[in-house]
């Protein structure tokens, strides 16, 4: 289950890192510096994120932080879907960073529960198939977000 929820955070984060540029510039108009700095926001939730969830699961377990992270990170994805063409840097800066926070929240002891289920001989072979389904949910995610944003695009 925690590669699943690794797979699942890892397809929200990477999909978010291919639309949300493509919205900073084509459609609020910003270069690819102003996309990047607008873009500090994930990053810093991420940072901020990750201790906070290996802190929270040497507390109460890897289920409370992996848990709470996906469902805020699908409300921050939910959120994020109502951005448009009125939408202000502060209401897109305030989304990203919730989710750059629970992404990092997850992430982290997602994986940390993945080796702590497998023994010492497993844990390369672990490591190796769960960042495989990683990469394959990034892939996805890419393929399906960009999908609908070329949709939304040329229906527009």
């Amino acid at each position: 289950m925690a590669s699943i929820a690794g797979v699942l955070v890892i397809f929200g984060m990477l999909g978010l890192l291919f639309v949300v540029p493509r919205y900073l510039q084509f459609v609020a108009g910003h270069d690819a510096l102003g996309t990047g700095l607008r873009l500090l926001p994930l990053i810093g939730g991420l940072v901020v994120g990750a201790p906070a969830g290996a802190r929270l699961a040497a507390r109460a377990g890897y289920r409370v932080p992996v848990s709470a992270g996906l469902a805020i990170l699908a409300t921050g994805g939910a959120i994020g879907a109502l951005t448009d063409l009125q939408s202000s840097y502060g209401f897109v800066a305030s989304w990203l960073a919730t989710a750059g926070l629970r992404i990092g929240m997850a992430l982290a002891p997602a994986m940390d529960a993945v080796l702590d289920a497998l023994s010492t001989e497993q844990a390369g072979s672990g490591t190796a198939i769960t960042m495989t389904l990683r990469q394959t949910g990034g892939a996805l995610g890419v393929a399906l977000l960009g999908s609908l944003l070329a949709e939304g695009y040329a229906s527009r």
